[in-house]
């Protein structure tokens, strides 16, 4: 079966893992409904953009790993460091 027909709790389970990292694009409806039903810890990396910024935060992640030093200057930001 292709890892990409695997939702978060399967991959998690199969991983031993406590959270669930992906990229934004990776976050289809049935994976979002599941994590949100789950309180399953989300976090979303190689976000490039404010748009994909604000998707993973609509989309209930809790970490965010941003690629470019330009959103860390956003107002949505307040309280995020660098490091």
């Amino acid at each position: 079966r292709p890892l990409e027909s695997y939702l978060p709790s399967e991959l998690m389970k199969l991983s031993h893992a406590t959270g669930y990292g992906c990229q934004i694009s990776e976050l289809t409806p049935a994976a979002v409904a599941e994590i949100r039903s789950r309180n399953i810890l989300l976090g979303v990396y190689t976000i490039t953009t404010e748009e994909e910024f604000d998707q993973a935060v609509e989309r209930g992640a809790r970490v965010l790993v941003c690629e470019t030093p330009f959103i860390h200057t956003s107002p949505r930001m307040v309280g995020f460091t660098e490091g």
